[in-house]
């Protein structure tokens, strides 16, 4: 689908705003420092995709971001507290890049350990970003996770259980909170 929609808590509404550029799924979307949302590759109707988009909620209008530097879905993306943005997986290959504060441009980081799409990723609070979780480049779903900060590195030890898409929330102590992504409702630290 291309369309949006916006939704109104006060009211528990849902209202439809512009459409974007191409229909997409498994994109990933992030709040931008001035309020506007990127959102990154995903599939469209012909694969993969590069492109990126950028809504305006004052405008109710979309559009064109900068290509990132590989086509992916099932990716993450991470706001820095500098305003460049963190895309890490969703491909083959498991490359990593982060687009400017600017949207001019991106640059490519490295890899990580293997390919991983549908997996979660938080900053945390030391300003490096937390990846756990999704699925390989099997289908297969993992309990691994890392850290990217000067670069890539495993954590240590591997979740307790394999999570697809968990959600993470990070501590008012820096701990890192594992929600779901799997069957039986657990979470971990």
């Amino acid at each position: 689908l291309s369309e949006a929609e916006i939704f109104d808590p006060a009211s528990a509404t849902f209202s439809v705003v512009g459409s974007m550029t191409s229909g997409r799924s498994e994109h990933a979307a992030v709040k931008l420092a001035d309020g506007k949302v990127l959102i990154a590759g995903g599939r469209t109707a012909v694969g993969l995709t590069n492109t990126t988009e950028v809504f305006d909620p004052t405008t109710g209008t979309f559009s064109s971001g900068p290509a990132m530097g590989v086509a992916r879905a099932g990716h993450s993306a991470t706001l820095f507290a500098d305003g460049r943005i963190f895309i890490a997986g969703g491909d083959a290959n498991g490359t990593a890049e982060v687009l400017s504060s600017s949207l001019n441009g991106s640059t490519v980081l490295g890899s990580m350990s293997g390919a991983r799409s549908m997996h979660s990723a938080a900053l945390m609070q030391d300003g490096r970003v937390l990846i756990v979780g999704g699925r390989d480049g099997n289908g297969n779903a993992l309990n691994t996770g890392e850290i990217y900060g000067a670069g890539f590195s495993m954590i240590a030890k591997t979740l307790k259980l394999a999570r697809v898409r968990p959600h993470l929330r990070v501590l008012f102590d820096g701990k890192v909170q594992i929600i779901g992504g799997n069957n039986d409702g657990s979470m971990e630290i």
